[in-house]
């Protein structure tokens, strides 16, 4: 048996001894490994820097300068319409009713009457003496005055008030046959003041609104009869007066 020199490790040892018969196997790895290196061809990947523009978004920070609200003081100007005259306002109210009165039908007769004032009106007997010698013109008077007085109307002076109405009595008769016989028109008329225009002129002016009459033939016997027709008259004037300013409208 052989004896070698010590060593701590025997596989290095055999190594260093016996390696010398694995030299010609190595290289033979080595150039097979060179051979297939350089015959076959491989991808090699190389790497190229490409510039490309690359876009940065830098945040910096910006310094805001908030505003603050101001107050702002502003003198408001505001134009007041002045106040209206009584003038003005009667002015309006005329033409209001100007135009109102288009929308009414056409009064004719007992329609064609407007409202009494304060019901105040006048009545004024008129006629000539001869006439009056045959009839009382105060009893006439009285009649349809007290006619008037029933249906809510007050009886003023002619001379001291002021009235939008007047009724006109007036017995339009004539003495015939010797003087002993009156024939002709009992009358009746009511007149009211109204403003009227015409050709651009405007006037308050009289004007009769309604009228009511009889005509008779009355012998002397008769003559007492006359105040009391003169009181029917009066009472469907009165019945006409009381009812003014009901005229409906057009179409309803």
């Amino acid at each position: 048996m052989e004896k070698y020199p010590y060593t701590p490790n025997p596989h290095i040892y055999s190594l260093k001894k016996y390696g010398f018969k694995f030299v010609p196997s190595v290289l033979a790895f080595l150039a097979g490994a060179l051979l297939i290196y350089f015959l076959f061809p491989r991808e090699s990947i190389v790497e190229k820097i490409v510039d490309r523009p690359v876009e940065r978004i830098v945040e910096k920070p910006v310094d805001r300068i908030v505003e603050k609200p101001v107050e702002k003081i502003v003198e408001k100007v505001v134009e007041v319409p002045a106040k209206l005259t009584s003038e003005q306002i009667n002015s309006i109210l005329v033409f209001s009713k100007i135009t109102d009165t288009f929308k009414h039908e056409v009064g004719i007769m007992d329609k064609a009457v407007y409202p009494v004032l304060d019901s105040k009106i006048k009545i004024v007997v008129m006629g000539n003496e001869t006439v009056f010698s045959m009839i009382s013109k105060s009893q006439i008077q009285s009649r349809v005055e007290l006619v008037f007085r029933r249906s809510g109307f007050k009886i003023v002076d002619a001379d001291t008030d002021y009235v939008n109405t007047i009724i006109y009595v007036h017995p339009r008769l004539m003495l015939i046959n010797n003087n002993i016989t009156l024939s002709g028109v009992l009358s009746l008329e009511i007149y009211q003041q109204l403003t009227g225009v015409s050709g651009g002129i405007w006037k308050q002016v009289w004007i009769c609104s309604n009228e009511y009459d009889q005509s008779i033939t009355y012998g002397s016997s008769n003559f007492y009869k006359i105040p009391e027709l003169f009181e029917n008259l009066a009472i469907s004037a009165a019945n006409d007066l009381s009812r003014a300013g009901e005229t409906p409208l057009l179409n309803q």
